[in-house]
């Protein structure tokens, strides 16, 4: 029974010993950008299978079959856990909480009704999207009044939206200009590209 004792004893402080060394790795390799986790994909990959399958595991992906998978998907490609999106950017292995994410408004009414005697109306988004750093909050936008429907709303982008550029002969999608503008696949799923 002693001997038991000190097995058991050894064993829980090797056990102790190995999720500090996975935790020292893990915090190496981390940042931390708009709320998400950001994993190195290329120092991540240098380390064993047992260090990738440990710090993954806490992001619920915990299948040696999906684990190879992840390091060998091109950017763009996404994995999903019960409470993660796992998204490939580059070099980068970018965590999603997906439960931080449902608490994002669908929709934000920016203005109920516009009175036409006035010439233009400013509307200030920084209050919306002051989180990103890539969008340019000082654009002036101009548009046809006879087009808009009230209340106007700030929303996520559905597929196949697009728009009229002034000085530009024809529509463009806004998935086409979120491409032109090099947003980066984080700024991109913010904005529900």
């Amino acid at each position: 029974m002693e001997n038991f004792r000190k097995s058991s004893s050894y064993l829980n402080q090797t056990k102790d010993f190995v999720q500090k060394q996975i935790q020292e790795i893990e915090n190496s390799i981390s940042t931390f950008n708009l709320g998400k986790i950001i994993l190195s994909k290329e120092k991540l990959s240098k380390e064993s299978d047992f260090v990738k399958f440990e710090i993954l595991k806490k992001y619920g992906f915990n299948k040696e079959d999906e684990i190879k998978k992840i390091f060998t998907a091109e950017t763009g490609s996404s994995f999903f856990s019960n409470d993660f999106q796992l998204l490939i950017n580059r070099g980068q292995l970018i965590m999603i909480d997906l439960n931080d994410e449902k608490t994002d408004e669908e929709e934000i009414i920016l203005i109920e009704n516009f009175n036409f005697d006035q010439l233009s109306i400013d509307i200030n988004l920084n209050n919306f999207i002051s989180k990103n750093n890539e969008v340019d909050k000082t654009i002036q936008w101009s548009f046809d009044a006879e087009m808009i429907q009230f209340p106007l709303v700030l929303r996520k982008k559905i597929e196949g939206d697009l728009f009229y550029p002034l000085y530009f002969s024809g529509k463009k999608k806004v998935s086409k200009f979120f491409k032109d503008e090099k947003l980066s696949i984080l700024a991109k799923q913010k904005f529900g590209y």
